[in-house]
């Protein structure tokens, strides 16, 4: 296996679990803690909620830079190579 191909299956290994953090997951702390999972019980509200909906419906603006930092190294990824 290439030297590049295993960086490349790291790399993209790294951005799935970047999105799953930012797509599925709590975002802010939570009070009774994520293994608690009282927290499926308020899912999507704006205490439980991942970071793509508390940017998109809960008016936290300010994750959106997250998705653009998350997408940046793409073209390396998936750019063509000669």
């Amino acid at each position: 296996m290439a030297a590049s191909t295993r960086q490349d299956r790291s790399l993209l290994a790294l951005l799935i679990a970047g999105a799953v953090g930012l797509v599925l997951l709590p975002w802010y702390a939570l009070e009774s803690g994520f293994w608690g999972f009282a927290w499926l019980a308020a899912y999507p509200d704006a205490s439980a909620a991942p970071a793509l909906l508390q940017a998109a419906w809960h008016d936290r603006g300010w994750l959106w830079p997250l998705f653009l930092a998350l997408a940046l190294p793409l073209p390396a990824l998936f750019g063509h190579r000669h």
